[in-house]
């Protein structure tokens, strides 16, 4: 701790230059949180998709194959998306304004993945269990992931 202090005197800007650093791993931190929930999610897609192929039910198997491509689209996207620069004297200054509302975002992104999440693996008990078609649960799946 004391190396950083003085450190922090010798070097200018260094204590900005450690925020920015740390805003870029939580930011890291969050995309692997969000591509791991739809990961999962894929998951129990597969899951259900084989399911509905050992039940013979061959009617649906295109939009749910479709909703399993645009999860692992979506998910690829967000794990390999380019992250922002720490520089000291960068191009483009955020605000508290906006970077609370960047927060916000964030917030509901995270949500959204975990509303995928929950929602497909409900939607695998309710195939399996018959109370739910696989056109519905395509339907309820879809609107989610254009949110994202």
């Amino acid at each position: 701790m004391a190396f950083s202090k003085s450190c922090s005197f010798v070097i200018p800007a260094l204590k900005e230059y450690r925020k920015l650093e740390d805003i870029r791993a939580a930011d890291e931190l969050l995309r692997k949180q969000v591509f791991d929930k739809l990961d999962e999610s894929k998951n129990k897609l597969e899951t259900l998709r084989k399911a509905m192929s050992d039940k013979g039910d061959f009617t649906s198997l295109t939009s749910i194959g479709a909703i399993i491509s645009q999860v692992q689209q979506i998910s690829g996207e967000v794990f390999h998306s380019q992250q922002g620069s720490a520089g000291i004297s960068p191009n483009i200054r955020i605000d508290e304004g906006t970077l609370n509302k960047l927060y916000e975002y964030d917030y509901n992104f995270v949500n959204s993945a975990e509303q995928i999440s929950s929602t497909v693996s409900g939607s695998l008990t309710e195939y399996t269990s018959g109370t739910s078609t696989a056109q519905a649960i395509a339907a309820k799946i879809s609107p989610m992931l254009r949110r994202l």
